[in-house]
């Protein structure tokens, strides 16, 4: 069976009428239901009723839903191949938390690597954390940006550049009866109800709050968030506390506070990438990418947020 064959398959099961399948794929309809014919006899089962309108069989249903999306990815893998094997440039894929603020550094990375290397193009994907590790074992991510607790996880030996450093914060609404103080202990919050993304969807980040808060004193309750958007969701409409960092884009909601807590710790952005990755592209811009983040440090710009918390946090620490 192959890939045109598919196709063709694909396109009668989608549009279940022979003429116009074929009026879509360029071929005459005895052609197209020749191939059909032709994979019927090769699986050994009928595909389709042929009846008015066109049906798939139960067997034809399993083979298209199986099938959704295949061809698409085969010729986005024939293409990406075709780049690099033509030396016309290539293409770097880069996975995203959800809810990571990437705006401050990204856009100049891009705009400064699309000046030196126009042929080059980059790709962002939003994952989960169970989701940028297995992109980056079976190296269909080049590169993710997340922050320290991936390193802890099932990933392959890889390099790093580190983008920043800040505390973690506990969220609550501004309607919260704790919001508004001077100081605070994670202990303050050993009544309330921590929002926790499952095991599996946040690397060692799970331990380490429990941890903490055993630490502190207490065994925190807790609703689980399926994923990280659940997480995000939930944090925003206040049916919990979360912790975050100081880059989540929930970081300039007006109805939540941000409360940094020395007893939770630092947390650090990474860009990450197996060193067994072997896209030239990605070898050519890890260098603009560093020398971004240099000069972002170098203008205070990189910094400027980065110490509005870390101020704060000395704070918290001298009303200890």
């Amino acid at each position: 069976m192959t890939i045109a064959q598919i196709e063709y398959f694909m396109a009668v099961a989608d549009y279940k009428n022979f003429s116009k399948a074929a009026e879509k794929l360029y071929i005459t309809q005895p052609a197209l239901s020749r191939q059909i014919a032709a994979m019927e006899e090769e699986l050994g089962f009928d595909l389709f009723v042929r009846s008015r309108p066109l049906q798939l069989t139960p067997a034809g249903e399993v083979l298209h839903m199986g099938l959704v999306g295949m061809t698409d990815r085969f010729h986005e893998s024939v293409r990406k191949a075709s780049v690099l094997g033509n030396g016309a440039g290539g293409i770097v894929t880069i996975g995203v938390l959800p809810g990571v603020d990437i705006g401050d550094f990204f856009p100049k990375f891009l705009f400064r690597l699309q000046k030196k290397y126009p042929e080059i193009e980059i790709g962002a994907e939003v994952h989960s954390y169970a989701g940028l590790v297995d992109g980056l074992n079976r190296h269909d991510l080049d590169a993710a940006i997340a922050y320290d607790f991936i390193l802890d996880s099932r990933l392959e030996e890889v390099d790093k550049i580190q983008i920043d450093e800040r505390p973690s914060c506990i969220v609550i609404p501004k309607s919260h009866p704790l919001a508004g103080r001077d100081h605070y202990k994670l202990a303050d919050f050993k009544d309330e109800k921590f929002i926790l993304n499952a095991p599996n969807d946040l690397g060692n980040g799970w331990d380490r709050l429990l941890g903490k808060c055993k630490e502190a004193g207490f065994v925190p309750r807790y609703r689980i968030a399926e994923n990280l958007d659940q997480y995000m969701l939930l944090t925003e409409s206040g049916m919990g506390v979360s912790v975050l960092n100081g880059r989540s884009t929930l970081l300039h909601h007006p109805g939540l506070e941000f409360i940094p807590l020395k007893e939770i710790g630092l947390n650090r952005l990474y860009l990450i990438w197996p060193k067994s990755n072997r896209n030239p592209s990605l070898k050519k811009s890890l260098p603009i990418f560093r020398a971004v983040l240099e000069e972002m440090r170098d203008s205070g710009e990189m910094e400027a947020e980065e110490m509005g918390f870390m101020n704060e946090l000395k704070h918290s620490e001298q009303k200890d």
